[in-house]
């Protein structure tokens, strides 16, 4: 049985209502200043920023939870393109599951025939 499609504005089921995705992070930016930028909107549940595999400095890409799902939605609308630090930030919804994106072929091109002796 097919699931019915969900209502307009309503978030897909593949998507944290109140979970933001944040990059363009500036490198001097700390966990404290993202947090502050977007409780200027609404009550912040939780702000990390995604730390480098040598536990350095953070990767410029982090997530802000909202404890409220029209909150984040405000935060989008004012915050993307915004500067914190001097630099300017992307927002947008996370998509639950994570990962690389859609699979992709190894190769564009098609395979090549193979020769039988």
């Amino acid at each position: 049985m097919a699931a019915a499609p969900a209502a307009a504005g309503a978030p897909s089921p593949d998507v944290d209502a109140r979970t933001l995705f944040v990059r363009g992070v500036s490198y001097d930016a700390t966990q404290s200043d993202l947090e502050t930028a977007f409780a200027a909107v609404g009550p912040v549940r939780s702000a990390f920023l995604v730390g480098g595999a040598d536990g350095g400095r953070h990767r410029g890409l982090g997530f802000v939870q909202f404890a409220l799902p029209d909150d984040a939605l405000v935060a989008v609308a004012q915050l993307n393109g915004a500067a914190i630090k001097g630099r300017k930030i992307k927002v947008r919804r996370e998509r639950r599951g994570g990962g690389g994106g859609a699979a992709r072929p190894f190769s564009a091109h098609p395979p090549r025939p193979m020769l039988l002796l």
